[in-house]
Formats: structure tokens, C-alpha cells, sequence
């Protein structure tokens, strides 16, 4: 078994910790804990890691993480990483729980296949007393990060590719200057061509971090206002959407849109290659809430971002970004490629998503055939630091979007079946780390926050 901190820094709290389903004293007894900050705080973990439910989780992380942290990562990423742990235990009970200083206590969890897991909870010092960190341990097959410095890292990656569990590129650098450029296991397995630096990986839900940067520059120069209904762009939506839905709602995922692959969409996915086949779609899709109502992860929603983009921005999506994103910040190794056509430069994704432990599928049936404003650019390791370096540094945006899209320490972090990629920067420390990876998530990701870590030590 395999001893591991599955989320390296999750912070969940708020002052007044009060939740819809009872008072934190009410969910303290449920769960037979004290009625003190670690027990209050304990209780309220435990119970929404047993609710299977995603918008639970999502409300539960809206109301209960710190700012800074949702500043750094995004609820989606908390939510998938809560997820993990209850994919990891599933049905469980409370078998103890010891408690191993002021702000810490460590829970014994029995599962119903009789597994006995770890599970540490951290507080913060001082007053509302959130939790500053989660760790599950003896779980299977979760990653052992043992590394302190580059070279252990590099023994550690080479051994990680032996035994088929990483494949990708890892690149560090500091103050300007590569500090660690490795490249490791294939990017196509049927044509035994390897991974290389210059490889390009698909960056997953980087890319709806560029449809912001691109609607955001629109704003700026007046062809759009954010607060405008969907229908003034897309009028052949329905009105009582057109009319209700803005473009700030899209971008918030509060538009009431939900998830793209849906039944219609996945019988006709070879066909769907342009954000007009999209909307032809999506415009018949019903909301799921009243727009601004509530938040929930919309990949719908950005693709018809992309819609506004090309009817605001007068040409097509694709050629927008490619004009206004990578051309001025030098990503010329970047685009949105047809995933059924991919050249020698750029991975193909491999999953184990419906079983096995080799990575031996691809992740073909899984996605979009073409990159959306959701998903699926591909870049480099190199391109994807441009694309920071030009955000970060005013090329792309003005001062008030840059300094909220682009905060002196940040992570773009994708992932899905066959994807896993992160960029974490660190202005005060001069340090970026960027993992970019054509095996599933969330490894690449952990791994970065790992090397990351490290670094700034």
C-alpha cells in the first residue's frame, strides 16, 4: 500500500461555518466529534465526502474554501480532487478519530471492502480556524512523490516511465532560465515515436483560460460588454434563453449550460468540427437553473462563448486566437489540430478510463474530434510559458483583467482521460513548473504541485 498526500494543500472554511443541511455543531454530533473547530470542521468534511453529488461539493467548496485558494485553483479542480477521495473510499464509516495536535486530527476510516484509510485534517492557527490540509493515506495505487532535489527527481521520473505510469514532458524554470527540460515515454505507441520538449500535448480546460483572455480583450475594445444578453450575438437561440443568459454568466459558469457530450452530440461527433455545428446543438439544449442562480462547470457554455467571439470578433474562433493570442505571444506551436489526424509532433492521449493499468487505449472515443473554447488546444511546454509570460505580462490584456487573470502566483491546471497538464508560476520566487502529459489526470498535476513545492522551499 501506498502512502501519499492526495491534496497537497485543499483549504476549506469559512467564519460562521454554517451549511444548509445543519449547523456545524448538528453535523459534529452526527458524526460523534467534539463540538470544537477541529471537530465542527472534521464533521463537515466527512459529510461531503459522502454525498455523491457534484453540485453539493460545489456549494459546499463556494462557501466553505478560503479566497486565496480559489484564487490559485479553480472549484473544478477542488471538486475533482474530493471526487478522487470518494472514488478512493467509497462507502465508509467513522472508526475513530485521534487527534494529533491544536489544529490537527486524523480520522480512521473502515470502507465497505474493509480497507482501513487515513485521513488528516489540518486547521489553520488562528481564528475561523479553516482546514489548511487534507492527506488520505494507505491508499492503492496513489502516487509516491519521493523527491527533494532535481536529481532525485529525474531518477524518479525515469523510474516512473519504466514502470508505465508517466509519460510527458516536465519543464522548471527560474528567474528566466531552464532549470530542468526532461521529456519522458511516447507520444504515439502504434508508431513508437517518443516524447520530446518540442512535443505538443492537448492542455484539456487550459484553453478556456484563452477564451476568457479573448472575450475580455473584445470587451475592452467595445465590440462587446459583459454584462450583454447571449441573444444580441446569438439570436437564434431561443428568447428565453437569448434573453436571460449574458455573456458574464458564460464565463462563470453560471449560465445554467452544463456538459457538452451529450447523447446527440456523441452520435454525431465526426461530423461536429465548427462552432456553428456546435450551437446548432446547444441551441436546443434547456438550462438546468435560472441563469445566475448557481454556479456549475459549463464546458456548453464556452463553446458558445466561442459563438460570441467570432460574431462580435468578425472572424472565426480559431482564427481569432491564433491572431490575437498566439501570434503576439509567440505560440507558434500552438492550434487546434482534428485529433483524427494528429502529425508526429503532437501525443496522442492514452487512458486506462474504462479499465486496465497500461495506458493502452487511446482516448479517442472519450472527447471532441476537434479542440473547442472549452478544450483540447494543443501546445508546448515552451508555448504554454509564453502564453503565461505574455498574459502576465500586459501584451495580451489590460491592467485590471491581467492583474485578475494573472495574479503574481498562479496555476492553469487541464486534465481529463489522456490529459493531464499544469502550469504553476510564482512571480516572487522566479519560478515556473509546467507538466504536461498524454496519460490521465490528475497525476501530471500532482506531480507539478510536487516540484513546485520543492522549489520553493
Amino acid at each position: 500500500m501506498t502512502k501519499f498526500l492526495l491534496c497537497v494543500c485543499l483549504l476549506i472554511g469559512a467564519n460562521g461555518f454554517v451549511l444548509a443541511q445543519g449547523s456545524a455543531d448538528e453535523l459534529a454530533k452526527k458524526w460523534r466529534l467534539p463540538a470544537s473547530p477541529t471537530g465542527q470542521r472534521g464533521a463537515a468534511l466527512l459529510e461531503a465526502l459522502t454525498r455523491r453529488d457534484e453540485n453539493y461539493l460545489r456549494g459546499f467548496i463556494e462557501q466553505n474554501f478560503a479566497p486565496q485558494f480559489l484564487k490559485d485553483f479553480s472549484v473544478e479542480q477542488h471538486v475533482k480532487q474530493l471526487g478522487r477521495i470518494q472514488t478512493i473510499l467509497g462507502e465508509f464509516e467513522l472508526a475513530g478519530a485521534e487527534k494529533t495536535g491544536a489544529q490537527e486530527v486524523e480520522f480512521l476510516l473502515q470502507t465497505k471492502a474493509g480497507q482501513r484509510l487515513k485521513l488528516a485534517c489540518k486547521l489553520e492557527a488562528q481564528p475561523p480556524h479553516r482546514i489548511a490540509g487534507i492527506g488520505l493515506e494507505e491508499a492503492a495505487n496513489a502516487p509516491s512523490f519521493s523527491f527533494t532535489n532535481l536529481a532525485e527527481l529525474e531518477r524518479y521520473l525515469t523510474e516512473q516511465t519504466a514502470a508505465n505510469r508517466f509519460s510527458g514532458v516536465v519543464v522548471v524554470t527560474q528567474n528566466g532560465q531552464p532549470k530542468f527540460e526532461r521529456a519522458y515515454g511516447l507520444a504515439n505507441k502504434t508508431k513508437a515515436v517518443p516524447n520530446t520538449v518540442n512535443t505538443r500535448f492537448d492542455l484539456g480546460s487550459i484553453t478556456k483560460l484563452m477564451t476568457k483572455v479573448a472575450v475580455y480583450q473584445l470587451a475592452e475594445k467595445g465590440k462587446l460588454k459583459l454584462d450583454d444578453p447571449l441573444g444580441k450575438y446569438l439570436p437564434q437561440f431561443p428568447r428565453e434563453i437569448a434573453d436571460k443568459v449574458t455573456i458574464r454568466h458564460l464565463l462563470d459558469h453560471r449560465s445554467g449550460y452544463g456538459d457538452l457530450m451529450t447523447r446527440e452530440f456523441r452520435q454525431r461527433r465526426s461530423e461536429i468540427r465548427t462552432i456553428a455545428a456546435h450551437l446548432e446543438l446547444l441551441k436546443t439544449h434547456k438550462l438546468q437553473f435560472e441563469p445566475g442562480a448557481q454556479e456549475q462547470y459549463s464546458p456548453a457554455g464556452y463553446v458558445i462563448l466561442g459563438g460570441v467571439i467570432e460574431a462580435a470578433g468578425k472572424q472565426s474562433f480559431y482564427d481569432y486566437l491564433q491572431q490575437h493570442i498566439f501570434k503576439p505571444a509567440g505560440m507558434k506551436d500552438s492550434s487546434f489540430p482534428d485529433f483524427d489526424k494528429l502529425d508526429d509532433r503532437t501525443a496522442v492521449g492514452y487512458t486506462n478510463e474504462r479499465g486496465g493499468a497500461d495506458f493502452s487505449q487511446t482516448n479517442q472515443g472519450f472527447h471532441t474530434i476537434k479542440g473547442t473554447p472549452a478544450g483540447r488546444n494543443v501546445s508546448t511546454a515552451a508555448d504554454l510559458m509564453k502564453f503565461d509570460q505574455a498574459l502576465r505580462g500586459g501584451k495580451l490584456l489590460g491592467a485590471e483583467p491581467t492583474k485578475q487573470l494573472a495574479p503574481p502566483r498562479r496555476a492553469y491546471a487541464g486534465g481529463m482521460a489522456g490529459v493531464s497538464a499544469v502550469l504553476l508560476a510564482d512571480d516572487g520566487a522566479g519560478l515556473t513548473v509546467v507538466v504536461l502529459s498524454n496519460y490521465d489526470e490528475p497525476f501530471g498535476e500532482q506531480l507539478g504541485q510536487a516540484i513546485f513545492k520543492m522549489l520553493r522551499r
